[in-house]
């Protein structure tokens, strides 16, 4: 997974790094925390990074705090981002 905040986008060198990381795996999706993301913007994202729209996961949060403090933990991303085959931990 990928997790961009506060990222807009506009340097060509780190969409292209983006892009080839997600185009690596199937499995990958980037996640964009945003406080009012458009369907214009999240399509101008789409392109910008050659994504399919299952690639991408649009969270809204008014501030980047509020993210990291209640929702940056393993409950919340592992149900945006569930492994198909989870591996086997013996405990």
């Amino acid at each position: 997974m990928i997790i961009c905040i506060g990222y807009g986008f506009a340097d060509d060198h780190i969409n292209g790094i983006l892009s080839q990381s997600l185009k690596a795996s199937t499995e990958r999706k980037i996640l964009i925390v945003n406080p009012d993301i458009k369907e214009n913007e999240k399509a101008r994202i789409r392109k910008l990074l050659n994504l399919d729209s299952d690639a991408m996961i649009d969270y809204e949060c008014s501030k980047a705090t509020e993210f990291f403090r209640n929702k940056l933990n393993i409950g919340f991303l592992s149900a945006l981002f569930p492994i198909a085959d989870p591996p086997f931990v013996e405990l």
